[in-house]
């Protein structure tokens, strides 16, 4: 029995040495597994990260591309409620008044906001792009909302640079394995024609008025004598009077111009038509103009005062020759609406119908008239 118990101690020893050896390659192997899973845990989520962030910026430049889009129909502006319109377009110019144009080009809610700031644009890419970040969450990643949105570049510029600021970071995690967190700003420069419509419709409709010059045209072409000055002018006519009253002053302007108040207004009117239809205004390449008219132009004769000179007799009846002149007023308005469309930029917005891709459009109207008074002029 000596024997033996040394000989079992020497297998116990032996046994629990193999089985040590065995239980250290098993535990080896575990803990490889476990940091295998641990390792390839980590890069997934990196890279969900790395997607999450890619789509990120793609959605920052779906956000500029809708709001660019958005305020352009509205001739720079996110709400219209509170504005003089025609047909849905914001006037940015009504004779010598342009309170409603852009001073640069961006509008928000009724509030100028210059180049340098853009803080309207900001606004609405910003609303935008905290819809995407809605879509974009999903259970094993954490997106933030963004506050803010800030537009670097400006006026004439070519492109520019969104950066998004948002309220914490990008972070994805599972439970007692991992914790990764990263910035979840967002940095985007876009290429974009946006401010050289505006620059293209300030100089060329704002700084100056193209309609006007029509208006006038088209009231010198029908009226002898017009003094744009006074909007009036004279007609002087000439008949045989067996009374001693005048004809007064729709017959002496019937007999001077061969036409009724109507039928030289119709003529006013459609050349003011024909003229604004077919303006021609020198544009980029990159850009299409298109001017239409918008209603029908206003035009209204008003008759001032007569008076009589009596000639010599006209016939053996005693009746004399007599020379009345009158004095008539004009009044003549027009509005026209301007669309300058970016052949570059090409977006895939949804215009209220589908979705789809839609060229870069500005749109706005124009009102003028041969005299500075809103009052008298009209507007629909």
């Amino acid at each position: 029995m000596k024997g033996i118990i040394p000989i079992i101690i020497v297998v116990l020893v032996a046994a629990l040495a193999v089985w040590g050896v065995i239980a250290a390659n098993i535990f080896a192997n575990v803990s490889t597994i476990q940091g295998t899973y641990t390792d390839v845990s980590i890069v997934s989520a990196i890279n969900s990260l790395e997607f999450v962030k890619r789509s990120l910026q793609q959605s920052l430049v779906y956000s500029f591309y809708q709001a660019a889009y958005n305020v352009s129909k509205n001739g720079g502006y996110s709400d219209t409620t509170n504005l003089k319109t025609i047909n849905s377009l914001v006037y940015w110019r009504i004779i010598t008044d342009t309170t409603q144009a852009p001073t640069c080009g961006i509008f928000y809610s009724g509030q100028t906001i210059y180049c340098t700031e853009n803080v309207g644009l900001a606004k609405i890419i910003n609303n935008i792009f905290n819809q995407y970040v809605d879509q974009l969450q999903a259970t094993n990643f954490n997106i933030p909302t963004y506050s803010s949105v800030t537009i670097g570049g400006g006026q004439g510029s070519t492109s520019i640079q969104l950066t998004a600021m948002p309220n914490g970071n990008l972070e994805t995690s599972k439970t007692n394995l991992y914790d990764i967190k990263d910035s979840a700003e967002i940095v985007q420069t876009i290429p974009t024609t946006f401010y050289k419509l505006f620059d293209f419709g300030i100089n060329n409709f704002v700084d100056q008025d193209p309609i006007q010059p029509i208006i006038l045209d088209a009231i010198e072409n029908s009226i002898n004598n017009y003094n744009p000055t006074t909007a009036t002018s004279t007609a002087t006519y000439t008949y045989c009077n067996a009374t001693n009253g005048g004809l007064g002053a729709a017959q002496v302007f019937s007999g001077y111009y061969g036409s009724s108040y109507s039928g030289i207004q119709n003529s006013i009117s459609n050349q003011i038509k024909n003229q604004i239809n077919s303006l021609s205004i020198q544009t980029p390449s990159s850009m299409s103009l298109n001017v239409s008219l918008l209603a029908n132009p206003f035009v209204k004769i008003t008759a001032g005062s007569c008076s009589q000179t009596t000639l010599t007799a006209c016939d053996s009846l005693g009746n004399f020759t007599v020379k009345e002149t009158c004095t008539y007023s004009y009044i003549a308005s027009a509005s026209a609406g301007v669309s300058v469309k970016s052949l570059q930029d090409i977006y895939p917005v949804y215009n209220g119908t589908n979705t789809g891709f839609k060229n870069l459009e500005l749109d706005f109207a124009l009102g003028s008239c041969n005299v500075n008074s809103q009052s008298a002029c009209r507007f629909s």
